[in-house]
């Protein structure tokens, strides 16, 4: 959906007309979606669908009718104001020339509070034309930046950078702002900056904070259903803010700690299910190093620190003077030597489902992690490589014993050429090496989601990973990290179980064939072979 400009626009309006424009759309799916997304505490609703809160001169918006019932209509100032355009549906487009064309609201809500805003918005190529801190929305304190206090100072792009993007949803939240009025498409007064380029479609601006995700996902889907676009690859989701209720409990092995009552009728996925109750190693399920990586230098995997005993599997981190300085990617110059890690990966494949496991994470300063991993291509060939963590947890470094820290990554595909990430951090309320904890991971065709003991702690939009990847449990050195003192190894990082489930609507693209086979050895099994060999001969006795 990108808006053309006004010429296009099926209802123009001669110059010199004021009026309020005429519902009629066509292309968009509006009004009987508006009750399915919740309106407690809405305090501010902008609808460019719906014509009739649009009142303008000739192509010129000189105000913007709220729809929440609370009549906090967006007003044009100055001469300069922004354009009613159009393409599948009519959009406000702020600065289409060089000069800002802010509307500006009255005080939405009577005292400090927590602010939601979810906005539809996009900015063609044509627009990526200013600089950087472009704001969607500005408040600000007398004697303080937007972006300090109790200001707000909302952008759509990561520094508000001025490239171009599609239309997408963009969300945000801040815990704190003050009671003021609120500038839209630049800077809040007496503030230097310029405008935004931008169009936007519609603006909703809660003064509370989101504690149900169900709430937060209704909102997306209503914007997304009723605009026919996604959420902002790089606009994050909604994270629980503060402490989770308290843990829930098993009733049953046979479904997710979140869902004991299997209402969802998720069905068992035995290839990535292991209890861990044998003492080795399921040689079917898993491979006991990665066989697509040597590890994160310099710490290399290897099986030597893998363990199953007493129901769990136990992967270890140590230092280790015996092994020999090498660089074993070509693609790296990253040094091996001195630490060996571990790895266990999954011997097949998956596109979509519900996971959990019960793990306590190493106390030392280096990360416990479960991840997802993988690339495939199609006949096309066409190659897409992705990657979902479900966690990273240096339980023992300082300052991250209660992060909750999770991520999820595009290395390859063919809509863009760059790297790009959705990150979220959590903090528990307790220390997470300390005991054992049930974390769920929920990977749908929609949406991606987080859980802790059994409560959700994480949702967004499943914008990108659409393509079968390996399960990865692993311990690694991160250059994010201070460099672990030697005292704290041997480090173990400890798995109770692992289980896994599927849903029958959920189904994979089945053109991505996992690239390379998750089932075959590799050249990196070959050399870990070779040297767990030759590592047993050097201490058999002689």
């Amino acid at each position: 959906m990108l808006a053309k400009d006004r010429s296009d626009f099926p209802w123009f309006v001669p110059r010199s007309f004021v009026l309020a424009l005429p519902l009629a759309l066509s292309a968009i799916s509006v009004l009987a979606e508006e009750s399915n997304f919740p309106k407690q505490d809405l305090v501010l609703w902008l609808d460019a669908a719906d014509t009739s809160t649009l009142k303008i001169d000739a192509d010129q918006v000189l105000q913007w009718d709220d729809k929440s019932g609370h009549d906090h209509h967006a007003v044009a100032s100055t001469q300069n104001r922004p354009l009613l355009i159009s393409g599948d549906g009519p959009m406000v487009r702020f600065t289409p020339g060089d000069t800002p064309t802010p509307l500006h609201t009255p005080v939405l809500f009577p005292e400090t509070s927590p602010v939601t805003v979810f906005v539809v918005s996009q900015r063609g190529e044509e627009q990526a034309d200013r600089g950087d801190w472009q704001r969607l929305l500005s408040a600000r304190e007398p004697d303080n930046k937007d972006h300090l206090g109790n200001g707000i100072a909302m952008t759509l792009t990561p520094r508000g950078k001025g490239h171009g993007f599609p239309a997408a949803i963009y969300s945000s939240f801040k815990d704190s702002v003050a009671s003021l009025p609120m500038t839209l498409g630049t800077t809040a007064p007496g503030q230097p900056g310029g405008g935004l380029k931008a169009d936007v479609a519609e603006i909703l601006i809660y003064n509370r904070a989101f504690s149900d995700p169900s709430e937060f996902e209704a909102v997306q889907d209503y914007l997304a259903q009723k605009w026919n676009v996604d959420a902002a690859r790089d606009a994050g989701g909604w994270t629980r803010e503060g402490d989770t209720p308290p843990s829930l409990t098993h009733t049953t092995t046979d479904a997710p700690l979140f869902d004991q009552a299997n209402a969802t009728g998720w069905q068992p996925y035995p290839a990535m299910t292991d209890e861990f109750d044998g003492d080795s190693l399921d040689q079917e399920k898993w491979w006991d190093h990665y066989p697509s990586w040597h590890g994160r230098a310099p710490a290399r995997f290897l099986p030597e620190n893998i363990k199953v005993a007493d129901g769990m599997l136990q992967l270890t981190l140590r230092k280790d003077d015996s092994l020999p300085r090498e660089k074993l990617h070509a693609d790296n110059d990253a040094d091996y030597y001195g630490y060996s890690a571990a790895a266990v990966v999954s011997k097949t494949a998956l596109t979509y489902g519900c996971f959990e496991v019960r793990i306590r994470p190493a106390h030392a300063t280096c990360t416990s992690s479960w991840w997802f991993n993988g690339g495939a291509t199609n006949e096309d060939g066409v190659e897409r490589r992705t990657e979902l963590d479900v966690f990273e947890l240096p339980a023992g470094a300082k300052g991250f014993e209660k992060k909750f820290g999770m991520n999820m990554h595009i290395f390859k595909e063919p809509e863009t050429s760059e790297h790009w990430s959705n990150w979220g951090n959590w903090y528990a309320p307790f220390a997470w090496s300390e005991d054992f904890h049930t974390v769920n991971f929920v990977w749908s065709p929609n949406w991606i989601r987080y859980y802790v003991d059994g409560h959700c702690v994480r949702t967004t939009r499943n914008v990108a990973w659409h393509v079968p990847l390996q399960m990865i449990f692993d311990m690694e050195i991160m250059s994010w990290l201070p460099f672990p003192d030697d005292s704290e190894f041997p480090a173990h990082y400890k798995i109770d179980y692992v289980r896994a489930w599927t849903h029958p609507d959920w189904k994979g693209d089945p053109q991505w064939t996992p690239k390379p086979d998750p089932s075959k050895p590799s050249n990196i099994t070959e050399a870990v072979r070779k040297l767990t060999a030759q590592r047993q001969a050097d201490q058999s006795p002689q």
